[in-house]
């Protein structure tokens, strides 16, 4: 029904920064910038009213069919689309941007600007905006129209309702028809090339899940054959080899059997499948490095990795911790 009494929809970003005004100003400036950069210029923006900014492109920069289907009918996924797509564009920039204004971000954020504010683009059918001009319930501040070139001397005060003044800025007056045509095919091109990486990476997955099982299946008939052969082994030990050399190499091949059972040894699994938690010990630590390596053991040896790989692989990390174990 919906889409039947949409006649379009205007291109909305709801900037929200969580610790800082300052944080949003910096993601405003660079989605102005990112957006004139694929040819939109007609862009407003206001002040939300609390902490953060709103920017908007009114529907008529926008084609009027995209992939042949009417404008209309391709909300909110299109939005969601060119979203993802401006999010994914100004994301290092962001990042640079953010730390250049406080360098304890940095670590806070770790490589992700998105941690500390947000950029919405999960739009619902029912997604809703503040009013230009409107009061903000919690602060009474007004959500208030600024000019772009005014955008680093705003401060919150001008949103005071004493200190708005009379000649009122319009919001999404302004529009170039098919100004955002570049904007969109470049969104589309975008989503399009990360659905493949997706695809890709749905279907090692289920590789790895079809390897693992299998895998598991192997264990579980080898550990039968491995019990049943050292049962009779240690009989055969105990009743017929009488030179005591032999019998403490049969007791040694009985405990590697033994091993082998317990680490579940069979095919050896890259370092590319290795979980998070073992990844990121392998960058190196800088507390808990004697207690880590009893943990890489019992891993890699659980991992089908030979007794020399793992000393190899140990040494390779023990270069990276801070401070080396003797």
């Amino acid at each position: 029904d919906m889409d039947d009494i949409r006649t379009g929809w205007d291109i909305f970003f709801d900037i929200d920064a969580n610790e800082d005004l300052e944080h949003g100003r910096i993601a405003a400036k660079l989605m102005v910038e990112a957006l004139a950069a694929h040819g939109v210029h007609n862009v407003s923006l206001k002040f939300s009213g609390r902490r953060g900014f709103h920017i908007g492109v009114s529907c008529k920069s926008l084609p009027e069919k995209v992939n042949f289907l009417p404008l209309e009918v391709q909300y909110p996924l299109l939005l969601q689309k060119i979203a993802d797509y401006l999010r994914d564009y100004i994301r290092k920039g962001l990042v640079e941007a953010l730390v250049d204004y406080d360098e304890s971000l940095k670590s806070k954020m770790n490589g992700d600007p998105y941690s500390i504010l947000e950029v919405e683009h999960n739009w619902s059918f029912r997604h809703l905006f503040r009013m230009p001009y409107s009061f903000n319930e919690k602060t009474w501040l007004v959500s208030l129209p600024i000019d772009i070139d005014k955008l680093d001397r705003f401060k919150v005060e001008d949103a005071k309702p004493k200190n708005v003044q009379s000649d009122l800025l319009g919001f999404m007056d302004a529009f170039k028809e098919n100004e955002a045509l570049d904007l969109v095919m470049e969104a589309l091109d975008y989503t399009c090339e990360e659905d493949k990486k997706e695809s890709k990476r749905d279907k090692r997955t289920d590789k790895l899940r079809s390897h693992m099982r299998a895998r598991g299946a192997f264990i579980r008939d080898t550990k039968e054959k491995v019990e049943k052969e050292g049962v009779f082994v240690e009989q055969r030990a105990s009743k017929v080899i009488s030179d005591q050399t032999e019998i403490e190499n049969l007791a040694k091949d009985i405990e590697k059997l033994k091993t082998d059972i317990k680490y579940g040894v069979t095919d050896k699994i890259p370092e590319e499948f290795f979980p998070p938690c073992i990844n990121n010990i392998f960058k190196g630590l800088k507390d808990g490095r004697k207690r880590a390596v009893f943990i890489l053991i019992n891993f890699l040896r659980s991992a089908g990795w030979e007794w020399k790989e793992i000393e190899e692989r140990l040494k390779e990390w023990n270069e990276k911790n801070p401070e080396p174990i003797d």
